[in-house]
C-alpha cells in the first residue's frame, strides 16, 4: 500500500509526489519563506535501521555537502538539510523539465549536435565539481535534467565522491550498470576521469539511439564495459557526427589515462569537433585526439531545437502550418502544460507530424491527459483558443493536410522566404552554438527571415553574445566561403 502524502515535510508544503524508488521518495513542495518551489527527497525509513542506519544517514548528509559545494547554473541547487519525523531530508532546487532518460524512453533521437550541445553542459557541471573535489559516480540519463529553454541540470550527488570523504574505500561498488567505468565495475579506485566514461556512454546513447554497453544482467554489462572493445557508432552516424565520434571513443577508452584528462578538456575537444576544427595545435598535438569533421553532407534548413523532438519532425515546426503556426502551436502547449507540466511542448510537436486538421491535433494531445474531467475542459478551452489563431492563419480547423502542413505561405521563418542560403544559414547555427548552445537553432532561423545577406545574418548572430572575445571567436569561424550573401 502506497503511504500517504505528508501535508508538509519541514517547514516545506507538499503539493505532490514527484518520484518513488529505493532510496526513498520526492516531492514536489513550496518554501513559504521564499515563496517558491522545492523539490523533497526523503529516505525511505526502511533503510534507517538496524546497524547500517547511521552510516546511510551520513551517506545522505554527504550528498547534501557534496552538492552543496557545487553551485553552478548547469547544477541542481541544494537549499536545505534537515530531519522529518526521524527521517532526513533534502530541500533542493525544482526543476520544470524532462530528463534524458523519459526522452530516450519515448523513442526521442536528436542530431550530433544537439546531443553534443546538451553533453557540453553537462561537461561545465562537472568541472565545476571536480574542481572542488566532487566525483559525481552516476552521471547517466536520469541524472540529467532538460529545461524548457534547453539549459541542462545535473541531479542527484547521492552516491558522490568527496575526496576527504572516509565514507568510500576501493572495493565499494556504487553506481548504475550500463554507465558505470570499467574500474568502477570492478569496485577499483574512481576519480574525475569515472564521470567522463559514463558522460561519453550517455553521448553515445543520445546520438545512437541505442545503450554503448546494453545487458540483461550486471554480469552480461560489466564483460562488455570490462572486457570487450568499447562501441563505435553505426556508420551512418558516424559519418554524421564527425570529429564527435572520436570524442566519444576517447571518453569510452578502458584505461582512465587513456581518457580526456578532465571534465574541461573533454569539454573543449567536444566544442571543436563541434565545429570541425581538430584538436588545437596543429596535427603535432597529441593531447586530444580529436578528428577533423567528415565532408559535410547536405541538411535541411535549420529547426527550432525542441529538447525531444527529433529531426523526423520537421512538418510539426513553426511555420509548417501558416505565417502563424508558431502561435497556433504554442497556444496549444500552453493549455496542455496546465495539465501535463513541460512536457506538453514535446507531446504537442509530434502529434502535429500527424494530425490533419486542428481539430484532429487537439484530440490527439487531449489523450494524454488520464483524467477525464480534466481531459474535457483542455479541449473546450483548447478549441475555443485555437479557433481564434486558426482564424488569423486564414485556415480553418480542416486546413491543415498530411503531416501537419497546409498549402499557402510558408510563413515568416520558413526556408522558402529566406535569402540567404540554407547552407549558409547551418553554417552560422553551427558555429553559434559552440558560444550559445541549443538556442543557437532558434536564433540563427529568426535571423534568417529578416536577414537580406550573409553580412546581415552574421552580424546579428554576433550581437547575440555578450562577450567580446567569444563574439570575434565566433565572427572568425565564418570563413572567406561565407562571404556571399
Amino acid at each position: 500500500m502506497t503511504p500517504p502524502i505528508p501535508a508538509s515535510v519541514g517547514r516545506y508544503r507538499i503539493d505532490a509526489v514527484i518520484g518513488r524508488g529505493a532510496m526513498g521518495v520526492i516531492y514536489r513542495g513550496h518554501d513559504p519563506r521564499i515563496d517558491r518551489p522545492v523539490a523533497i527527497k526523503v529516505v525511505a525509513t526502511g533503510l534507517l535501521g538496524g546497524s547500517e542506519g547511521e552510516a546511510f544517514r551520513r551517506r545522505f548528509l554527504r550528498e547534501a555537502q557534496a552538492a552543496g559545494r557545487c553551485v553552478h547554473p548547469n547544477i541542481v541547487a541544494i537549499y536545505d538539510y534537515d530531519m522529518h519525523e526521524g527521517a532526513p531530508f533534502i530541500a533542493m532546487e525544482f526543476v520544470d523539465g524532462v530528463s534524458l532518460r523519459q526522452m530516450l524512453e519515448r523513442g526521442i533521437r536528436l542530431s550530433p549536435v544537439e546531443a553534443a550541445s546538451l553533453v557540453l553542459q553537462v561537461l561545465d557541471a562537472l568541472a565545476c565539481a571536480h574542481a572542488v573535489g566532487v566525483v559525481h559516480r552516476d552521471v547517466k540519463p536520469a541524472n540529467i535534467l532538460v529545461m524548457r529553454d534547453g539549459r541542462v541540470k545535473v541531479a542527484d550527488f547521492g552516491i558522490s565522491r568527496v575526496e576527504s570523504s572516509d565514507l568510500t574505500s576501493a572495493g565499494g561498488l556504487i553506481g548504475t550498470p550500463g554507465y558505470m567505468s570499467p574500474e568502477q565495475c570492478d569496485g577499483g579506485e574512481v576519480d574525475a576521469r569515472t564521470d567522463i566514461f559514463s558522460t561519453a556512454a550517455v553521448l553515445h546513447e543520445l546520438i545512437a539511439g541505442t545503450r554503448a554497453f546494453p545487458g540483461r544482467s550486471f554480469g552480461e554489462v560489466r564483460r562488455r564495459i570490462v572486457q570487450e572493445p568499447s562501441p563505435d557508432l553505426p556508420p551512418a552516424v558516424a559519418a554524421a557526427a564527425g570529429g564527435i565520434a572520436a570524442v566519444i571513443a576517447r571518453g569510452l577508452a578502458k584505461r582512465p589515462e587513456q581518457r580526456f584528462g578532465s571534465a574541461a578538456e573533454m569539454r573543449e575537444a567536444l566544442r571543436m569537433a563541434m565545429q570541425g576544427l581538430g584538436p588545437p595545435g596543429g596535427a603535432g598535438n597529441d593531447t586530444t585526439m580529436v578528428a577533423p569533421a567528415a565532408a559535410a553532407v547536405p541538411s535541411p534548413p535549420p529547426q527550432p531545437f525542441v529538447p525531444g523532438l527529433d529531426p523526423g519532425m520537421a512538418a510539426s515546426q513553426p511555420g509548417s502550418i501558416g505565417p502563424h503556426a508558431d502561435q497556433v502551436l504554442r497556444t496549444l502547449e500552453q493549455v496542455l502544460a496546465r495539465h501535463l507540466g513541460p512536457i506538453a511542448r514535446i507531446l504537442v510537436r509530434k502529434a502535429a507530424a500527424a494530425a490533419p486538421t486542428l481539430e484532429a491535433l487537439c484530440d490527439t494531445v487531449a489523450g494524454n491527459i488520464a483524467d477525464l474531467a480534466e481531459r474535457n475542459a483542455f479541449r473546450a478551452e483548447a478549441r475555443r483558443l485555437l479557433g481564434a489563431a486558426a482564424g488569423m492563419t486564414g485556415a480553418g480547423s480542416g486546413s491543415l493536410g498530411a503531416g501537419g502542413q497546409a498549402g499557402g505561405s510558408t510563413g515568416e521563418g520558413s526556408s522558402g522566404a529566406w535569402q540567404v542560403d540554407p547552407a549558409e544559414v547551418e553554417r552560422a547555427h553551427r558555429a553559434l552554438a559552440v558560444h550559445l548552445g541549443p538556442v543557437a537553432r532558434v536564433l540563427a532561423r529568426r535571423a534568417a527571415a529578416t536577414a537580406r545577406t550573409a553580412d546581415e545574418l552574421w552580424a546579428a548572430l554576433a550581437s547575440q553574445i555578450t562577450c567580446d572575445d567569444e563574439r570575434a571567436a565566433f565572427l572568425s569561424r565564418r570563413g572567406p566561403s561565407g562571404r556571399s550573401g
